[in-house]
Protein backbone atom coordinates (compact mmCIF):
# COMPACT_ATOMS: atom_id res chain seq x y z
CA UNK A 1 0.00 0.00 0.00
CA UNK A 2 0.98 3.68 -0.29
CA UNK A 3 1.69 3.44 3.67
CA UNK A 4 4.04 0.22 3.34
CA UNK A 5 7.26 3.03 3.15
CA UNK A 6 6.20 5.26 6.25
CA UNK A 7 5.88 1.99 8.00
CA UNK A 8 9.08 0.64 7.34
CA UNK A 9 10.79 3.85 8.16
CA UNK A 10 8.89 3.58 11.42
CA UNK A 11 10.14 0.02 12.26
CA UNK A 12 13.74 0.72 11.48
CA UNK A 13 13.41 4.45 13.79
CA UNK A 14 11.94 2.53 16.65
CA UNK A 15 15.15 0.11 16.39
CA UNK A 16 16.81 3.30 16.73
CA UNK A 17 15.05 4.57 19.85
CA UNK A 18 12.87 6.81 18.16
CA UNK A 19 9.69 6.33 19.63
CA UNK A 20 7.29 7.06 16.79
CA UNK A 21 4.71 3.99 18.09
CA UNK A 22 2.47 3.90 20.49
CA UNK A 23 3.71 2.77 24.24
CA UNK A 24 2.55 1.92 27.66
CA UNK A 25 5.80 2.56 29.63
CA UNK A 26 6.04 1.48 33.36
CA UNK A 27 7.30 4.26 35.75
CA UNK A 28 10.51 2.23 36.16
CA UNK A 29 11.26 1.33 32.99
CA UNK A 30 11.12 5.13 31.79
CA UNK A 31 13.07 6.28 34.95
CA UNK A 32 15.78 3.84 33.54
CA UNK A 33 19.21 5.38 32.40
CA UNK A 34 19.17 4.05 28.47
CA UNK A 35 22.12 2.38 26.93
CA UNK A 36 23.85 2.08 23.77
CA UNK A 37 21.90 -1.40 23.22
CA UNK A 38 18.99 0.67 23.75
CA UNK A 39 19.96 2.79 20.78
CA UNK A 40 20.51 0.21 18.34
CA UNK A 41 24.17 -0.31 19.34
CA UNK A 42 24.54 -4.26 19.76
CA UNK A 43 27.14 -6.70 20.89
CA UNK A 44 28.49 -8.60 17.70
CA UNK A 45 29.76 -12.10 18.87
CA UNK A 46 30.59 -14.96 16.71
CA UNK A 47 28.42 -17.26 17.61
CA UNK A 48 29.86 -20.89 17.03
CA UNK A 49 28.30 -23.75 14.54
CA UNK A 50 26.50 -25.94 17.27
CA UNK A 51 24.90 -23.00 18.71
CA UNK A 52 24.32 -21.57 15.42
CA UNK A 53 23.29 -25.10 14.36
CA UNK A 54 21.13 -25.62 17.53
CA UNK A 55 18.73 -22.56 17.27
CA UNK A 56 18.36 -23.36 13.46
CA UNK A 57 17.05 -26.38 13.82
CA UNK A 58 14.60 -25.60 17.00
CA UNK A 59 13.60 -22.72 14.56
CA UNK A 60 12.97 -24.94 12.10
CA UNK A 61 11.11 -27.78 13.78
CA UNK A 62 8.89 -25.28 15.79
CA UNK A 63 7.87 -23.70 12.16
CA UNK A 64 6.53 -27.23 11.52
CA UNK A 65 5.47 -28.75 14.15
CA UNK A 66 2.86 -26.01 15.09
CA UNK A 67 2.75 -24.82 11.85
CA UNK A 68 4.01 -21.84 12.00
CA UNK A 69 4.22 -19.37 8.36
CA UNK A 70 8.03 -18.84 8.19
CA UNK A 71 7.70 -14.99 8.44
CA UNK A 72 7.25 -15.49 11.99
CA UNK A 73 10.75 -15.87 12.79
CA UNK A 74 11.35 -12.05 10.67
CA UNK A 75 8.63 -10.85 12.81
CA UNK A 76 9.07 -7.62 14.60
CA UNK A 77 7.33 -8.97 17.71
CA UNK A 78 8.29 -12.04 17.83
CA UNK A 79 12.48 -10.49 17.84
CA UNK A 80 11.37 -8.10 20.10
CA UNK A 81 10.25 -10.59 22.86
CA UNK A 82 13.46 -12.68 21.53
CA UNK A 83 15.30 -9.94 22.98
CA UNK A 84 13.76 -9.74 25.84
CA UNK A 85 14.59 -13.19 26.68
CA UNK A 86 18.30 -12.49 26.02
CA UNK A 87 18.35 -9.85 28.06
CA UNK A 88 16.32 -11.44 31.23
CA UNK A 89 19.24 -14.76 30.55
CA UNK A 90 22.43 -11.79 30.44
CA UNK A 91 20.83 -10.18 34.01
CA UNK A 92 19.92 -13.57 35.66
CA UNK A 93 21.74 -16.16 33.62
CA UNK A 94 19.79 -19.23 33.38
CA UNK A 95 16.73 -19.63 34.49
CA UNK A 96 13.66 -21.85 33.71
CA UNK A 97 11.81 -20.50 30.39
CA UNK A 98 8.26 -21.54 33.00
CA UNK A 99 9.62 -18.79 35.09
CA UNK A 100 9.17 -16.54 31.87
CA UNK A 101 6.71 -17.27 30.07
CA UNK A 102 2.85 -16.98 30.77
CA UNK A 103 0.47 -19.46 29.61
CA UNK A 104 -2.17 -18.87 26.94
CA UNK A 105 -5.16 -17.90 29.57
CA UNK A 106 -2.80 -15.23 30.84
CA UNK A 107 -1.63 -13.71 27.99
CA UNK A 108 -5.30 -13.33 26.78
CA UNK A 109 -6.21 -12.05 29.58
CA UNK A 110 -3.42 -9.44 29.15
CA UNK A 111 -4.26 -8.75 25.58
CA UNK A 112 -7.84 -7.33 27.15
CA UNK A 113 -5.84 -5.43 29.35
CA UNK A 114 -3.67 -3.90 27.01
CA UNK A 115 -6.29 -3.31 24.27
CA UNK A 116 -7.70 -1.00 27.37
CA UNK A 117 -4.41 0.82 27.83
CA UNK A 118 -4.09 1.33 24.05
CA UNK A 119 -7.67 3.01 23.21
CA UNK A 120 -7.27 5.57 25.85
CA UNK A 121 -3.50 6.30 24.84
CA UNK A 122 -4.97 6.50 21.40
CA UNK A 123 -7.86 8.98 22.21
CA UNK A 124 -5.40 10.93 23.77
CA UNK A 125 -2.81 10.94 21.27
CA UNK A 126 -5.66 11.53 18.19
CA UNK A 127 -7.38 14.26 20.07
CA UNK A 128 -5.36 17.35 18.89
CA UNK A 129 -4.44 15.75 15.12
CA UNK A 130 -8.31 14.98 14.85
CA UNK A 131 -9.66 18.56 15.99
CA UNK A 132 -6.79 19.72 13.36
CA UNK A 133 -8.47 17.57 10.51
CA UNK A 134 -4.31 16.35 10.37
CA UNK A 135 -5.47 12.63 9.72
CA UNK A 136 -4.89 10.69 6.99
CA UNK A 137 -6.95 7.53 6.50
CA UNK A 138 -6.42 4.57 4.70
CA UNK A 139 -8.06 1.45 3.33
CA UNK A 140 -5.64 -1.41 2.58
CA UNK A 141 -7.31 -3.97 1.04
CA UNK A 142 -5.54 -7.94 0.21
CA UNK A 143 -6.61 -11.23 -0.24
CA UNK A 144 -5.42 -14.07 1.30
CA UNK A 145 -4.49 -16.48 -1.73
CA UNK A 146 -4.40 -19.58 -0.37
CA UNK A 147 -7.53 -19.19 1.76
CA UNK A 148 -9.33 -16.83 -0.99
CA UNK A 149 -10.23 -14.67 1.17
CA UNK A 150 -10.17 -10.50 0.37
CA UNK A 151 -9.21 -8.41 3.68
CA UNK A 152 -10.24 -4.74 4.32
CA UNK A 153 -7.63 -3.05 6.93
CA UNK A 154 -8.18 0.61 7.95
CA UNK A 155 -4.68 2.51 8.35
CA UNK A 156 -4.16 5.87 9.98
CA UNK A 157 -1.79 8.33 9.60
CA UNK A 158 -0.11 11.79 11.00
CA UNK A 159 2.53 13.86 12.88
CA UNK A 160 1.32 15.02 15.94
CA UNK A 161 3.01 18.69 17.30
CA UNK A 162 6.32 17.38 18.80
CA UNK A 163 7.04 15.99 14.40
CA UNK A 164 6.68 12.75 15.36
CA UNK A 165 5.08 10.39 12.56
CA UNK A 166 2.26 8.07 13.65
CA UNK A 167 1.10 4.78 11.60
CA UNK A 168 -1.95 3.09 13.10
CA UNK A 169 -3.59 -0.13 11.89
CA UNK A 170 -6.84 0.65 13.45
CA UNK A 171 -8.85 -3.15 11.83
CA UNK A 172 -8.14 -5.78 9.60
CA UNK A 173 -11.27 -7.66 9.28
CA UNK A 174 -12.60 -10.12 6.19
CA UNK A 175 -14.45 -8.26 3.20
CA UNK A 176 -16.74 -9.63 0.98
CA UNK A 177 -18.55 -7.99 -1.51
CA UNK A 178 -17.83 -5.30 -4.38
CA UNK A 179 -14.80 -2.50 -3.48
CA UNK A 180 -16.78 0.74 -3.76
CA UNK A 181 -16.58 3.57 -1.36
CA UNK A 182 -20.09 3.01 0.02
CA UNK A 183 -19.06 -0.55 0.94
CA UNK A 184 -15.89 0.14 2.82
CA UNK A 185 -17.42 2.89 4.51
CA UNK A 186 -20.26 0.60 5.88
CA UNK A 187 -18.19 -2.00 6.78
CA UNK A 188 -15.68 0.66 8.69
Amino acid sequence: SGTTRLKQHVIKCSKVACSSSITIESSDLASRQSTLAHHGFKKTIKLNENDVDKIKNLSAQWVCQDMRPFSTLEDVGFRALAQELVNIGHRYGVIDIDEILRSRYTIARTIYDLADSYRQRMKQILSEPLKARAVTICPDFWSDCYKSISYLGLNITFVDVDYKMFSIDLFCRPFFGVKTSTSILKVS
